[in-house]
């Protein structure tokens, strides 16, 4: 009697059907990564849109007392707003020359689950007027596009 090397068909089709359920897992690992890594892209590139806001409040030279203004990103899609809000004082009823103003940048987009905002803060200090002026105006002219 011979001996025959070699799979029976039960073994290739059992190793076929391991192979099969392996692999249709790892493709919906990767599909999975892969939206994943998409969803991080757009955050960063909102993070980067309030951060790119708040550098435009920053590089003014004079801030107005309780400023705020407010626009529109149309190329990521999203809403801007900053606020300039007293810090040291806690208030501008005397009108300080200068003061350290809270300056609050957010960016307010839409999610997966409804309308979500990023929104960065800081502090500096800054000579103030209270004039009426045009805030906007001054933010988009910093960096014209």
């Amino acid at each position: 009697m011979t001996h025959q090397r070699g799979f029976t068909l039960i073994e290739v089709v059992v190793a076929v059907a391991i192979l099969g359920l392996s692999s249709s897992a790892l493709f919906g690992l990767f599909s999975t990564s892969v939206d994943n890594i998409r969803r991080i892209d757009q955050l960063h590139r909102y993070h980067l849109a309030a951060a790119d806001v708040m550098n435009r409040v920053l590089l003014l030279p004079v801030l107005p007392a309780d400023g705020q203004a407010s626009g529109r990103l149309s190329q990521i899609d999203a809403d801007w707003r900053v606020r300039v809000e007293p810090w040291i004082p806690e208030s501008f009823d005397g009108r300080p020359a200068q003061a350290i103003v809270k300056i609050v940048a957010e960016i307010e987009f839409d999610g997966r689950s409804g309308r979500r905002n990023i929104s960065l803060e800081t502090v500096r200090p800054s000579p103030l007027t209270y004039t009426p002026q045009d805030f906007q105006r001054a933010i988009d002219d910093v960096f014209p596009e």
